[in-house]
């Protein structure tokens, strides 16, 4: 299993950096999942400009988001592809 985000990392230092940004993605992660309150309105609650993305918990601007899903009419913004994937 390929470690860190896939950001198309090529150099060890590249490496590297993918490594410690997917160590903050879960660390953003468990915080944002112990400040949201359980149930499935929290949990669909739509990503706004500056706001955050639903799987990650990572800000996402929808003015600069290159992995978007539209659901229901309904836009969503995510910070990565892995993220949008897993929506």
């Amino acid at each position: 299993m390929p470690a860190g985000l896939d950001l198309g990392a090529r150099t060890p230092i590249e490496v590297a950096l993918s490594i410690l940004a997917e160590i903050v993605q879960a660390a953003i992660r468990r915080q944002a999942q112990k400040d949201t309150p359980a149930g499935p309105i929290a949990a669909a609650a739509p990503t706004r400009v500056g706001g955050i993305d639903p799987v990650c918990g990572m800000s996402s601007d929808a003015a600069t988001a290159r992995h978007t899903a539209e659901v229901d009419g309904v836009a969503y913004y995510f910070c990565a592809p892995s993220c949008r994937a897993a929506s």
